[in-house]
């Protein structure tokens, strides 16, 4: 397995058994390429909105009139760069629960 660091989320890739050097090889050097491209855009001035194409497709996609209004305010924005990942849902606890009604996922912490 390798794991991708990103801004957003951690990702872990399976290498297959076979060629896993190639492939290692390959994710580094999308990885380079993709920093120098970013690093040059950003040297001429430009603004830069990074699309994961997790946002729009697969199990962590987002609704499609929360990703064009993301990239409508970035257009009308002002910012440098921003990151557009999907909505990864959170991870389910492999603990055992006690058998009765669901309840949600989502804890409330209370306030200051």
């Amino acid at each position: 397995m390798y794991h991708i660091l990103t801004p957003t989320a951690p990702v872990a890739v399976f290498l297959p058994g076979t060629r896993s050097e190639f492939w290692r090889a390959k994710i580094e050097a999308n990885r380079k390429r993709d920093s120098k491209t970013y690093d040059a855009l950003r040297g001429g001035r430009w603004r830069v909105l990074t699309v994961w194409e997790c946002s729009v497709k697969g199990p962590a996609r987002m609704p499609l009139q929360d990703v064009l209004c993301a990239c409508a305010d970035f257009v009308q924005g002002n910012l440098p760069s921003a990151v557009l990942a999907g909505s990864w849902p959170q991870k389910r606890s492999m603990k055992k629960r006690s058998i009765g009604p669901k309840r949600s996922s989502r804890v409330e912490r209370p306030g200051p």
